[in-house]
């Protein structure tokens, strides 16, 4: 084997090694930085779970609650419906903190217990979820804790971003059944997104005429819809759009 071939078969072998360490590390790394857990709290039933001793830890709920601790090695912050919690650091040596401590979380009318247990391991969220929480509850709390108008616009772009708010159910219709009411458009209904007042809706519209067409906002209220987006309102023959209709719960014409 010639001295040029050699160093090429090492340098290729320099070149790789490298990047196989930095691929390993990436997927440790991520793996780390997105780990996640979810309990289930019931009242009068406590939690034991491992949390980061080194690192600031999530506990995310789907309602708002008040957090208790009667320790002094805990530092806490509530966000919103996160609680950001950690573990002090002892003053003198340094070390992480060893011993479990507890938390309660009120809400309205009940208490819960977690007694978070600390570990050498990376950062945690916990997900809690709530005993009577179901998903209309859940979309309840979301759809009242916004301004009406706000909570329109909001369920708007989660119907573009197929990004379904809190506790909404989506339901995939796909249907094939032309429900149109447009001589030479057809229109499909796609999506659903149901909450506990609103219902969002994505339907297809197909122009199936030789001719130019226009669709427009105002040509789609009435049934309880309040809100109406076209992603194209000129169709040209045989083009296809989809229109974004929020609805009140109770309004006629859902199919």
């Amino acid at each position: 084997m010639s001295n040029a071939k050699k160093i090429r078969q090492k340098a290729h072998k320099e070149t790789i090694i490298p990047l196989i360490i930095l691929l390993l590390n990436i997927v440790l790394y991520v793996s780390n930085v997105f780990a996640l857990k979810t309990i289930d709290l019931k009242e009068g039933v406590t939690e034991f779970v491992e949390i980061s001793n080194r690192d600031l830890n999530a506990i995310v709920f789907p309602i708002d609650v008040k957090v208790f601790t009667k320790s002094d090695n805990l530092e806490m912050k509530i966000q919103d419906k996160r609680v950001f919690v950690s573990f002090k650091q002892d003053m003198e040596s340094g070390a992480s903190i060893s011993s479990p401590e507890q938390l309660y979380f009120l809400t309205d009318n009940k208490t819960y217990s977690i007694v978070l247990i600390p570990k050498g391991i990376p950062s945690e969220t916990v997900v809690a979820r709530i005993e009577t929480m179901t998903d209309k509850d859940e979309a309840m709390n979301w759809e009242k804790e916004q301004p009406y108008i706000t909570a329109i616009k909001n369920i708007m772009k989660a119907m573009y971003t197929n990004m379904p708010p809190n506790g909404y159910e989506v339901v995939n219709v796909e249907g094939t059944k032309d429900i149109s009411q447009w001589e030479g458009l057809t229109q499909i209904i796609n999506r659903k997104y149901l909450g506990a007042t609103f219902a969002g809706e994505v339907y297809k519209f197909t122009n199936s005429t030789k001719d130019s067409v226009r669709l427009k906002e105002q040509e789609f209220y009435g049934g309880g819809v309040v809100a109406v987006s076209i992603a194209t309102h000129e169709l040209r023959p045989n083009d296809a759009t989809e229109v974004y209709i929020v609805r009140r719960l109770g309004g006629s014409n859902s199919e």
